[in-house]
């Protein structure tokens, strides 16, 4: 069995014209951890602590702080840790993931802090949508062992997890209009964000106000939104 779905650029943007409206406190951190990375660019201990810090209070990382920050200042210091984020060298997620416990996600969110054009972060809900992707045959046939290796979080996992996010821009048709990964991460966000929403028993137990949320659409926007491919996944896998 096998599953294949396009996106417009319409149908694009307007999944995150709802994002920002449907999750506007995700839109105010991203705000704040870019304007971190302006104000604290450099590879010394307070910048690195900076971004450690807010990127652990904003996305509940749990990571050990101190450990990483130590961990990065080393890699800044011994392996050339900054130009090789910029270059998009893969291995340097594994580098900083490997502290005093595994810290995969938060690894993939530094660097794609510094550079989102070539780090996708790699989240749980992300990572869920792609596995009920490829549970119902969106990914190629090879792709499967990948997922096995992304799992278990092993060597090379970022590679294949990076891979596997290129084949769902490029099977999606997300490649010719994309900003990059943090835009593509924010589309993801936001269709699972509306697909949760509308299937609520009750708009009374949703976490926004039903009059709030309702005013968000018009007729016009809800028979865009059925309209769809990520309405039609969503809605076959039943997320």
């Amino acid at each position: 069995m096998t599953y294949s779905f396009t996106v417009t650029k319409k149908e694009y943007v307007f999944i995150l014209k709802m994002r920002q409206r449907l999750l506007v406190n995700y839109e105010v951190q991203e705000v704040d951890c870019t304007q971190c990375q302006l104000e604290h660019p450099a590879n010394n201990i307070s910048d690195i602590a900076a971004k450690v810090s807010i990127l652990n209070a904003y996305y509940s990382t749990r990571v050990q702080v101190d450990p990483m920050v130590q961990n990065i200042l080393k890699l800044s210091y011994n392996e050339n840790l900054e130009n090789r984020i910029q270059d998009g060298d893969l291995s340097v997620v594994d580098a900083i993931a490997n502290t005093t416990r595994k810290n995969f996600s938060f690894a993939t969110k530094y660097c794609a802090l510094i550079q989102p054009d070539k780090y996708p972060i790699y989240d749980s809900l992300v990572w869920k949508f792609f596995t009920k992707l490829n549970g119902i045959g969106f990914f190629d046939k090879t792709t499967k062992k990948k997922f096995a290796i992304v799992n278990k979080k092993g060597k090379d996992a970022y590679k294949y997890y990076v891979e596997i996010y290129n084949e769902f821009i490029d099977k999606s048709g997300l490649r010719s209009f994309f900003k990059n990964y943090r835009e593509v991460d924010a589309y993801i966000w936001g269709a699972c964000e509306m697909y949760r929403l509308l299937n609520q028993k009750s708009m009374r137990t949703s976490i926004y106000p039903w009059k709030q949320w309702l005013s968000a659409f018009s007729s016009s926007l809800l028979s865009q939104l059925l309209a769809t491919a990520i309405w039609h996944v969503l809605t076959l896998i039943k997320f």
